[in-house]
C-alpha cells in the first residue's frame, strides 16, 4: 500500500496497467533515488498519515467494511498533493467533508468499485481525489 503512495504520487499521469508491473518499474527506479528524494518523500507521507488520522479516524478508506486499496491510493494521493501545495496543515473537518463528499460522488464510487486497475480509472480517481482536497 506505501509503495502504491510512493508510485502514483509521483507518477500517476505515466500508469498503466497491470498495476503490479507499474509497481515493480517504480521499485526498479527508486533503487537510484538518493537520501534527499528518500527523505522528502517519508516526510511527505507521515504528513499525509497523520492528517488523515487527525481528519478521518482510525479506520479511514472504508467506505463499507473492509480497507479499499482504491480508495486509500487515492485519498492519500489527493491528500498529498494538497499538502505540498500549501504550508498549513488542513483544517481536519474540511478534509473530512472532502472526503465524505468525494466518496458520495458516482464517478468516484465507479472507480473504486469496478475496474480499478484499468489505467483511465486509476487516473481519474486519484484526479478526482486531487481536486477535492485542492481547497481543505
Amino acid at each position: 500500500m506505501i509503495l502504491r503512495f510512493f508510485a502514483l504520487f509521483e507518477r500517476t499521469d505515466d500508469y498503466e496497467r497491470p498495476m503490479t508491473e507499474f509497481l515493480n518499474r517504480y521499485m526498479r527506479d527508486g533503487r537510484v533515488f538518493d537520501e534527499a528524494k528518500i527523505q522528502v518523500l517519508c516526510s511527505l507521507f507521515e504528513r499525509t498519515v497523520a492528517a488523515v488520522s487527525h481528519s478521518l479516524g482510525e479506520r479511514p478508506f472504508r467506505p463499507e467494511r473492509n480497507l479499499n486499496a482504491a480508495v486509500f491510493d487515492s485519498v492519500m494521493v489527493g491528500l498529498a498533493c494538497r499538502l505540498l501545495e500549501k504550508d498549513q496543515e488542513p483544517d481536519a473537518a474540511a478534509v473530512d467533508e472532502a472526503y465524505r463528499g468525494l466518496l458520495g460522488r458516482k464517478a468516484c464510487r465507479d472507480a473504486y468499485v469496478r475496474s480499478t486497475s484499468d489505467t483511465l480509472v486509476v487516473k481519474r480517481r486519484v484526479s478526482l481525489a486531487t481536486k477535492a482536497f485542492a481547497n481543505v
